[in-house]
């Protein structure tokens, strides 16, 4: 369903930005809106997950791989079962990437940890995923994953994902549509923290719902080649003009007419 933009910006600028929109933040969430094609209860989801994941300024980020040793264990305690193993990669981001994310996640070439360490509005993980979008977006992330970062491109790879169950093998359509609204347990879309995160994004995503219904109903194209059956919002009515003559407007120019050619004659000393 077509969103109109001018509304929507100026809706989520007051109910979700504290007044004001950088061109980040419009950027991003155009991207989100022209990369988007179903419900507006889907995109209100969609939308409210990278306010959550890299915060309001919905700039797509890198992961940050800067721990202490400390966190380290915490974050990893399969891995790092004491501080004495994970002090040598502590505030190392490099070494740290490769340690975790190394002969796994698709990646098979040294260095491959670190290379394809998460990006984006959802964090895309691993030589084999930045490998499976670069097919279904035509674009070289194995090449240039730093493209993951770029606002249109980061909102592609967010749709795409949660359309069709990429992160997490659960898809918008099961938990919206079809008389479902459980923005609560979409979270699982993204990540299985929902008893933690689920409630706090089911708040954004009812205020991006907010913006996108309260207006009109007009179907895009694109949507309508696809077989979507929504109406459009009714046009109201245009009252019929009449054809039969004004009489008493006619009159009343008449008598206009008639009082100036008075009054330019009497100037004129034509008539007294």
């Amino acid at each position: 369903m077509a969103v109109d933009k001018q509304h929507f910006f100026d809706a989520v600028r007051t109910s979700l930005f504290g007044g004001t929109l950088t061109p980040t933040q419009v950027a991003v969430m155009d991207g989100i809106i022209n990369s988007f094609s179903g419900p507006h209860d889907e995109l209100a989801y969609v939308l409210s997950t990278p306010y959550h994941e890299v915060g309001r300024r919905l700039e797509p980020a890198t992961e940050n791989l800067n721990y202490s040793a400390k966190r380290m264990t915490e974050v990893w305690p399969s891995r790092f079962k004491t501080l004495a193993a994970a002090k040598p990669y502590a505030n190392n981001p490099e070494a740290l990437g490769n340690k975790v994310y190394g002969g796994r996640l698709g990646n098979d070439q040294p260095g491959d940890g670190y290379k394809y360490r998460g990006r984006g509005l959802s964090q895309i993980t691993g030589k084999g995923m930045y490998a499976k979008f670069a097919r279904l977006l035509n674009i070289d992330l194995v090449g240039n994953p730093d493209l993951a970062l770029r606002p249109d491109i980061a909102a592609r790879i967010l749709v795409v994902g949660m359309r069709d169950g990429l992160f997490t093998g659960k898809k918008l359509r099961d938990y919206i549509g079809n008389g479902k609204l459980d923005y609560k347990g979409a979270r699982a879309i993204i990540n299985d923290d929902v008893a933690k995160n689920g409630a706090k994004i089911a708040g954004y995503a009812n205020k991006f719902r907010a913006a996108l219904r309260d207006q009109p109903a007009v179907l895009a194209p694109e949507e309508v080649a696809a077989g979507h059956t929504e109406p459009p919002a009714p046009v109201p009515p245009v009252p019929p003009v009449s054809k039969a003559p004004n009489r008493n407007g006619v009159a009343a120019l008449l008598a206009m007419l008639g009082g100036l050619v008075v009054a330019i004659l009497k100037a004129m000393g034509w008539i007294g």
